[in-house]
């Protein structure tokens, strides 16, 4: 008689690998460029513009949630999953800035994206201390779940508590769940967004 044993799998948690910095805003375009990738890698990136209405992007990505605020000026998330060691995404729209309208992260381990919030329809007034949008997650059990918080610019200079300040943009990994909490930003008004990752 033979024996069989039956040897479950753990889940792998998702991991950050890097962040990369976009490009300044010249004529409504800003760009980001991925390396060292692997194909399955999932990318999420922060674009944005001085306008109301969203930037188009590079064909390939998809759309997560987008924020404006009145000034005008607009963020936008977009992703996607590696297929090769290199990837680039363009956003255009309009205006032109001395600050990176764009930042992108590289994680491991990702099978989708969660619950997204959002602060939108801001006026006028600069803010250095701007809170982040408080968020539900979709996962609250397992606490496997990756947070981003970006604003329009990646001139993020500290980061909400509990997150990691990475290339003007802050995630954290290991969250089951999220309150509105406080970031520095060095130019910046008061529209920016949080996503969830899951694992």
């Amino acid at each position: 008689m033979s024996m069989m044993s039956i040897i479950g799998s753990t889940k792998s948690r998702i991991q950050f690998i890097a962040g990369f910095s976009g490009s300044t805003l010249a004529s409504g375009v800003t760009t980001v460029n991925f390396t060292g990738l692997s194909p399955g890698d999932f990318l999420l990136v922060m674009g944005g513009s001085q306008q109301i209405a969203d930037p188009t992007f590079t064909a390939g990505w998809t759309k997560i949630t987008s924020y404006t605020s009145t000034i005008p000026r607009v963020g936008i998330f977009v992703y996607k999953w590696a297929t090769a060691t290199t990837d680039t995404i363009t956003f255009t729209g309009t205006g032109t800035s001395s600050l990176a309208y764009s930042a992108g992260y590289a994680f491991k381990n990702v099978r989708g994206v969660g619950n997204s919030a959002v602060i939108t329809g801001q006026g006028t007034t600069l803010a250095s201390s701007i809170p982040s949008p408080a968020l539900t997650l979709s996962d609250t059990t397992t606490g496997g779940s990756a947070l981003i918080v970006a604003s329009y610019v990646a001139s993020m200079s500290a980061a909400p508590t509990g997150l990691t300040l990475a290339n003007g943009m802050a995630y954290g990994l290991l969250k089951s769940s999220w309150s509105a909490t406080n970031f520095t930003s060095s130019s910046t008004y008061l529209n920016c967004g949080i996503v969830e990752l899951l694992n």
